[in-house]
């Protein structure tokens, strides 16, 4: 995991994004905003993002996304962290802007 802090208009989004051509890793990439402060928007979101990058790579997570009523987060984490343990490529998630997103790491 990284993290690229700096001031707005710093550039952060320009450099990742040169990065992410010079790297053979397949990568993904999520603008967040104020209006994504939610945890199933944002898990819908990441589930996406990953299938565009590893199609069907993350199926429970997606089921989870999608149930009428969300688990408890330790039950989210701990099954999106075991099916990415199963990707066997190097995947780069990008959450650009996630700071505008605390209140996810919060929901209870």
């Amino acid at each position: 995991m990284s993290l690229v802090s700096a001031p707005a208009g710093y550039g952060k989004s320009q450099t990742v994004s040169q990065w992410l051509q010079e790297t053979t890793a397949t990568s993904c990439w999520i603008s967040l905003d104020e209006e994504d402060n939610d945890l199933r928007v944002f898990l819908t979101y990441v589930v996406a993002a990953l299938h565009t990058a590893v199609p069907n790579s993350v199926p429970l997570t997606e089921t989870i996304s999608t149930a009428g009523e969300l688990p408890p987060i330790k039950t989210i984490a701990h099954t999106l962290i075991n099916e990415l343990d199963k990707i066997d490529k190097a995947v780069i998630l990008v959450l650009d802007d996630y700071h505008r997103n605390l209140n996810v790491c919060t929901y209870a």
